[in-house]
């Protein structure tokens, strides 16, 4: 029986010193992990901040591009009448809207579900337009873009305003 106390007394604290040496060690290689994602995380927010800022800047050009004053302006040269202007500027707003769907990444889904809808409704609100025969390029133009005005949801407004403050609340601007 002493034999057993004798081992007891020696490998008892050993035991207690190899446990307190192990939960120090874990301690401390945690601290390192977190040290290390954080210190990940600052490196990464050096490239990723300009590149969600140019996001930002994408989706707000995006924007201002799919204006029925601005499809007009650029795709008015190439129609001959309002049905070639309107499958143009149609063409113009899938395009645009497919070189910008990248941006996604680095805006949250609300502001890109505003973005899409704005170009939804663009979309939407040129199909149900129509081109009655005999009007006029000009007549078409300013009939999209009165029934635009003419729109209460202004859906690129409201995009627009989202993006920005989503890009105030993120870079304190």
């Amino acid at each position: 029986m002493e034999t057993l106390i004798e081992i007891v007394k020696y490998t008892l604290p050993s035991l207690i010193m190899l446990a307190a040496m192990f939960l120090i060690f874990r301690q401390f290689t945690q601290k390192e992990k977190e040290k290390y994602k954080y210190e990940l995380f600052v490196g990464n927010q050096k490239t990723v901040s300009p590149l969600r800022l140019q996001a930002y800047e994408r989706l707000i050009l995006f924007l201002e591009r799919i204006r029925f004053e601005n499809l007009i302006i650029r795709n008015i040269e190439q129609a001959e009448n309002p049905k070639e202007l309107r499958a143009s500027i149609m063409s113009d707003l899938r395009n645009e809207f497919s070189h910008n769907l990248s941006q996604q990444l680095y805006v949250s889904t609300e502001v890109w579900t505003a973005v899409s809808a704005a170009k939804e409704q663009m979309t939407r609100m040129l199909n149900l337009l129509q081109t009655p025969v005999g009007v006029s390029l000009a007549q078409y133009s300013q009939a999209l873009i009165e029934g635009y005005a003419q729109n209460e949801s202004r859906p690129i407004e409201t995009a627009i305003e989202l993006l920005k403050e989503e890009a105030r609340n993120n870079f304190g601007m």
